[in-house]
């Protein structure tokens, strides 16, 4: 038995020692694949940083969102819309704006031109605090290795004398280079109905309401988008890494760990077992 390290906030340790424990494993039998069941938890659900998230997109282009990867029409159920799209089946849709795009389609050509570069604001700046990530980078310079909380690692730098907010100059973004937003995104995808040249106001990320104060999906951004079939099926970071290592990591249904039968998803589900049966008082 291999002992496994699952600490969710080094993911690339507890990675490495799950290959040790596939090495391990194909030495001793190459008859058999490998399913592993796991529950579900933080570390288990845990996103790529580049997977196809809808919580990861902005209705515009830009922002401080990570930039999703490449992904595939694989049919057009569940990938395009019943709207004048720009996709077809078995064509690949890059979710980052390049320099050979457009731009975003609500903009006339003039604007689209206007806008491509980022614009530096001269005499103007802005004050941000650095991420957690930033502030694990700089404590990293002086030989620590922190983790936690973002608060944690803001009072750590600042017991340390490291400024924990960042003033640059003001920039009025441009889109090239930059992530499409969800609202591009469908609109290649003929989610998007642009008759009337007013979608980019009609439509919203959490949806319109009707008259009856109803949220109506099919203008939701967001529920269009996480209905899209790949996003749908993303696979969680562990599963990806999985694939790549050759075996399989499936998760049981939520609140049944012991479905997982495994070491301590095991245990955790019989203790579930046991905290519905007592009574309270």
């Amino acid at each position: 038995m291999v002992p496994m390290q699952r600490d969710i906030g080094c993911m690339s340790t507890w990675c490495s020692n799950w290959k040790i424990v596939l090495t391990a494993s194909r030495c001793c039998t190459q008859r058999f694949d490998f399913l592993f069941m796991l529950d579900h938890s933080y570390g288990h659900d845990r996103q790529r940083e580049d997977g196809l998230n809808v919580e990861n997109m902005n209705k515009s282009y830009g922002g401080n969102k990570p930039k999703l990867r490449v992904t595939y029409i694989a049919q057009e159920k569940g990938f395009l819309g019943p709207y004048l799209c720009k996709l077809q089946p078995g064509d690949t849709q890059r979710l980052v704006l390049s320099p050979s795009n457009d731009g975003s389609f609500w903009m006339g050509h003039e604007e689209q031109e206007k806008k491509r570069h980022d614009v530096i604001v001269e005499g103007q700046t802005v004050k941000r605090k650095h991420t957690k990530k930033e502030l694990q980078e700089i404590l990293l310079t002086r030989g620590i290795t922190a983790k936690g909380r973002l608060a944690d690692l803001q009072k750590a730098a600042t017991n340390l004398g490291i400024l924990i907010e960042h003033v640059s100059n003001k920039v009025i973004e441009g889109w090239e280079g930059k992530s499409k937003g969800l609202l591009q995104v469908l609109w290649e995808r003929g989610w998007i109905n642009n008759e009337n040249n007013n979608a980019y106001h009609y439509y919203t990320i959490p949806g319109r309401k009707n008259e009856y104060n109803l949220t109506m999906p099919e203008t939701s951004l967001k529920s269009l988008m996480a209905s899209c079939t790949d996003f749908e099926e993303e696979e969680t970071l562990l599963q990806h890494i999985g694939k790549t290592m050759g075996v399989v990591f499936d998760r049981s249904p939520k609140c049944h760990a012991e479905i997982a039968s495994e070491g301590i998803e095991y245990s955790w589900g019989c203790a579930k077992n046991h905290y519905w049966r007592v009574l309270l008082d």
